[in-house]
């Protein structure tokens, strides 16, 4: 019995993405904001989510708070990637710059800090892609960077041709059925 309960603890098949897609407020508002899709936004989260998120990372904000680099929050955004976008891209109109490491764990720990910095990261992988290639980057390519990440990454080191499992699941959701009468494409 007891390897049953640990295993329903840490399968994330049995987590629901599909209500939280539809309870998170600032979805819409975010994407609406930046000008990304929101079918976009949701496949990208959800390949992120369906790949890399277990019962395990509810551990993560502690973690984070201890000063280690966890994936944190709604769209799984790494404390390291939430400074490189601040000490990048802040604006005092979308992004502000937090004044410690703990008030910039507690923006990604609230579900509307989270959403925002993660439709901003999705939105400069789309440009920067775009930018280089000249065409509008797939939701497989955007979603294969969201997971490996283009805060560290020389601009030599981005492929068209890149993509991993994040990638191919955000795609297979955005070609679904799946909540398309809440995020049409």
């Amino acid at each position: 019995m007891g390897i049953i309960i640990i295993w329903a603890f840490i399968n994330k098949d049995n987590h629901d993405f599909d209500s939280e897609f539809l309870s998170n407020p600032y979805i819409n508002i975010d994407c609406k904001r930046l000008g990304i899709k929101h079918r976009i936004y949701i496949s990208i989260i959800y390949g992120e989510l369906k790949n890399n998120f277990d019962k395990w990372d509810k551990f993560d904000n502690l973690r984070a708070k201890i000063g280690m680099d966890p994936s944190v929050g709604f769209a799984q955004i790494k404390v390291s990637t939430a400074e490189w976008i601040e000490d990048k891209y802040s604006d005092n109109k979308f992004i502000y710059k937090s004044n410690n490491y703990d008030e910039l764990v507690d923006k990604l720990i609230n579900d509307s800090t989270n959403t925002l910095y993660s439709v901003f990261y999705i939105k400069l992988i789309r440009d920067k892609l775009f930018n280089k290639f000249k065409r509008v980057p797939s939701v497989k390519l955007i979603a294969s960077y969201y997971g490996r990440g283009i805060d560290y990454y020389r601009e030599d080191n981005i492929d068209s041709a890149y993509y991993n499992q994040i990638g191919i699941t955000a795609q297979e959701f955005y070609d679904s059925d799946k909540l398309l009468d809440s995020f049409p494409r």
